[in-house]
């Protein structure tokens, strides 16, 4: 796809396979590219988010939650991810207290 301008929705699909491939890093850059046309893309920052996690970027990525999180009070998922992060950091002892 090199020299084809790519739509949020491309980038999206892009970034799905590539994760399904676990190719975490390509999918981040998809995810990055949606970020830099479009900064409040809720959307690109919880993929980003996961994309992180799953490619052992912790720090960035529960950083990301934590954003999604306070701007989204409500949701439920959000703190069971930070917790889920949180444990595969191998902070176990705060991965307990965020399950609870």
């Amino acid at each position: 796809f090199e020299g084809v301008t790519l739509t949020a929705d491309e980038r999206f699909r892009l970034a799905g396979l590539y994760s399904a491939e676990k190719r975490y890093d390509l999918a981040v850059q998809q995810c990055r590219q949606v970020l830099r046309a479009d900064p409040a893309n809720a959307k690109a920052e919880r993929l980003l988010a996961d994309c992180l996690s799953w490619n052992g970027e912790y720090a960035e990525s529960l950083a990301l939650f934590e954003k999604l999180r306070q701007a989204n009070p409500a949701d439920p998922d959000l703190p069971v991810r930070i917790a889920e992060v949180t444990r595969w950091s191998r902070e176990y002892d705060a991965a307990a207290r965020l399950y609870r």
